[in-house]
């Protein structure tokens, strides 16, 4: 993943990350989207 460029904004609290993925944009939209796998409790 090659970031290109990062931009902050303190005023506003955000950032904006610009890179490039090896994957479709449908694909990667729908991981960021998925909750994480539940982590097995440790007994």
């Amino acid at each position: 993943m090659p970031t290109t460029s990062v931009h902050t904004d303190p005023d506003r609290l955000s950032m904006t990350l610009v890179a490039e993925f090896p994957v479709p944009v449908d694909r990667l939209w729908a991981r960021l989207h998925r909750p994480p796998p539940a982590r097995a409790s440790r007994s």
